[in-house]
């Protein structure tokens, strides 16, 4: 079993992202892909019901180095990802 990383994320408008990759290293390769579609009530205890489904969650595999990884959520309105704030694996 691999390590799990997970958070949340929003867009502007209740809108979860569709898109949320994690990637590793200064060339931000790719390494895992998921959806923002999980239930978070802590989230949405603190800032409303848009926030219901905005949690994500992904198994890395377990050779995947967990120092350095960053997660971004693509936003189709900008057509290009943003990286999510505190995303760094410890």
């Amino acid at each position: 079993m691999g390590t799990i990383v997970s958070g949340w994320a929003m867009l502007d408008g209740c809108n979860s992202p569709e898109h949320v990759i994690l990637t590793s290293g200064m060339n931000h390769t790719m390494i895992a892909h998921t959806t923002a579609h999980l239930r978070r009530t802590d989230i949405t205890e603190e800032y409303g019901r848009c926030y219901r489904k905005t949690g994500w969650e992904v198994e890395l595999q377990k050779d995947t180095p967990t120092r350095g990884i960053a997660a971004w959520a693509y936003d189709p309105l900008r057509k290009r990802f943003l990286r999510l704030n505190d995303s760094s694996a410890q």
